[in-house]
């Protein structure tokens, strides 16, 4: 990896042989706006004098790809292409976190616009919203097969777009989903995948019939 032969041995990673303890700065932007990526480019150095080893790019959905299909456009990756570039230029490591889930309006309007009923539903039969980050963005279910197949086509059409550059690792929807003052997904999807569960679980209660769910 960027001309260094890397070794993941007891959960330690091994750099030409030698043990490496790993520095990482996980920085999250737009990634696919070219100036915007040129600020980051620009930090890099800094980077690099204050002994990061690894930098962890976190790329959202929306950010490239608006219409919420999965499809990439190759022009809204050529910036990041650019960045793993300089970082790799500057003897550290470029790793990928790709995120596809709600918390922070990650999901593209494009994909809510042409798929209304994909929104997971709380204990209380209400559509359900990012309330830890306070974005008021629409969640998905997890259950759901169209937000599925479009959020898991794009994350495969991003990494193929990037697959000539180096990366220490890449991680897939890392974003956490689930709210702590809300309990979801009570959707039509949800019910489906319950009900298909449950054939193998028989002692398992009935899926709610009635909201607000009662403890």
């Amino acid at each position: 990896i960027n001309g260094k032969q890397c070794e993941l041995k007891n959960g330690a990673l091994y750099v030409d042989g030698k043990w490496q303890f790993m520095k990482s700065a996980r920085v999250v932007g737009h990634f696919s706006d070219p100036a915007v990526t040129q600020i980051w480019i620009d930090r890099m150095p800094m980077y690099k004098k204050l002994g990061y080893t690894n930098i962890v790019l976190v790329c959202h959905w929306r950010v490239f790809d608006t219409q919420g299909t999965g499809e990439v456009p190759a022009s809204s990756v050529e910036p990041l292409r650019r960045l793993v570039d300089t970082i790799n230029a500057q003897g550290m490591f470029a790793s990928l976190a790709v995120e596809t889930y709600s918390l922070g309006a990650v999901v593209p309007e494009g994909f809510w616009k042409n798929m209304p009923a994909q929104q997971a539903v709380t204990s209380d039969g209400k559509p359900a919203i990012d309330t830890d980050h306070k974005s008021e963005a629409r969640m998905p279910s997890f259950c759901d097969e169209a937000y599925l197949e479009a959020s898991r086509n794009f994350i495969a059409n991003l990494t193929r777009q990037m697959a000539d550059k180096n990366f220490l690792y890449c991680e897939t929807s890392t974003h956490p989903h689930y709210m702590g003052t809300t309990d979801i997904d009570y959707n039509a999807a949800a019910k489906k995948a319950y009900d298909a569960w449950r054939k193998d679980n028989t002692g398992a209660p009935l899926f709610p019939a009635t909201f607000p769910i009662r403890d």
